[in-house]
């Protein structure tokens, strides 16, 4: 049994090493009849990746755009807001001056005199 098993062994390494040989043989010749269709496919999948990369580098540029100006719209929001607030107290104040406001006599020059 252990002769049947070297004598596979070898046969299976004959084999692989007969495989091998073939397939650097075809890999070879594949090789000098396309170099130029492998350069053009790595171009082209080159070309691809860049764009990916590029529309990554765009959008991630949009989304931070966008989180300044909605940080800018926040501040905006409460400047406006602040200065509805300041123009309602004015409004209120004006008010108030209006309900202090003594009503003049007919004779106010007379009083003026004296």
């Amino acid at each position: 049994m252990d002769e049947k098993l070297k004598n596979a062994w070898a046969w299976l390494r004959y084999k692989a090493s007969g495989l091998w040989s073939l397939a650097q043989k075809d890999v070879g010749s594949i090789w000098s009849e396309n170099k130029v269709f492998f350069f053009l496919f790595g171009a082209v999948i080159l070309v691809i990746k860049f764009r990916d990369v590029l529309i990554n580098l765009l959008v991630s540029s949009g989304k931070a755009e966008v989180k300044s100006d909605e940080k800018k719209d926040q501040k905006l929001a409460k400047e406006a807001d602040d200065a509805n607030k300041q123009a309602d107290a004015l409004v209120q104040q004006a008010q108030k001056l209006e309900e202090d406001k003594k009503p003049v006599a007919e004779d106010w020059y007379k009083n003026e005199n004296k």
